[in-house]
């Protein structure tokens, strides 16, 4: 972790949208108080049972949020990407993190520590709906990832999975991908191995194509029908 002496202005963010219903105080008080770090590709921004001293917003980059099973097998939960907030729900429920936070790539984050957060949240009630809104989008994912993985076959939850991926942009026929086929097989409860045979026949039947750390979308409706989501 590096922790830069650069901070950047809140108010020229790319992702300043994300802020768009808390009172400019509110953001005033974010823009002096927080603190920007740099992560490089696989360092951990939250380790499972540090204490919860802040939570992250991250700026760029991409991280998985996982946990370590008493076997040690990782069982990883959802990707973030820029704009959203991570850490934030073990901060507010206990005084440990439960969850690992790894950079996928080169991640810069502003951190933001628990006494700003409590200050915040007692503030602006505008915050603290936009904190219970993401907090509530994340327990709605993990619901759907738990009833994709008792209920759907391996091929349907795969292509769901690449389907998720593509939502971040829609509009392109191809994204770039930096995870692993070990991390995408843990995110859908199934073995590297069975997960690159699923990818070899989607390429097979000419529905995507791979090229390295790339993806292109070559039938999106077809992986939409495999995977139910047509339904």
């Amino acid at each position: 972790m590096e922790i830069k002496n650069e901070i950047p202005d809140c108010y020229l963010c790319p992702n300043r949208h994300k802020f768009k219903c808390i009172s400019l105080d509110t953001l005033k008080k974010i823009n002096s108080s927080k603190k920007f770090r740099l992560f490089r590709k696989n360092e951990l921004l939250i380790q499972e049972g540090t204490k919860t001293n802040g939570f992250y917003f991250i700026k760029s980059g991409c991280v998985r949020i996982f946990r370590n099973s008493s076997s040690g097998k990782e069982q990883t939960f959802s990707i973030r990407r820029a704009g959203e907030w991570v850490g934030f729900r073990d901060l507010l429920a206990g005084k440990t993190f439960v969850q690992n936070i790894e950079a996928i790539e080169n991640v810069e984050a502003c951190y933001i520590s628990k006494e700003v957060l409590n200050e915040l949240m007692e503030e602006d009630s505008n915050f603290q709906m936009e904190i219970l809104k993401q907090m509530a989008t994340e327990w709605k994912q993990l619901e759907d990832q738990t009833l994709t993985l008792g209920t759907k076959q391996v091929h349907s939850k795969i292509a769901e999975l690449l389907i998720s991926f593509r939502t971040t942009s829609p509009d392109k026929s191809e994204i770039e991908l930096n995870l692993t086929r070990e991390i995408m097989a843990s995110m859908v409860g199934t073995s590297t191995e069975t997960l690159v045979r699923a990818l070899s026949d989607f390429k097979h039947r000419k529905w995507i194509k791979i090229r390295k750390n790339r993806i292109c979308f070559l039938n999106v409706d077809a992986l939409k029908e495999i995977s139910g989501l047509n339904h």
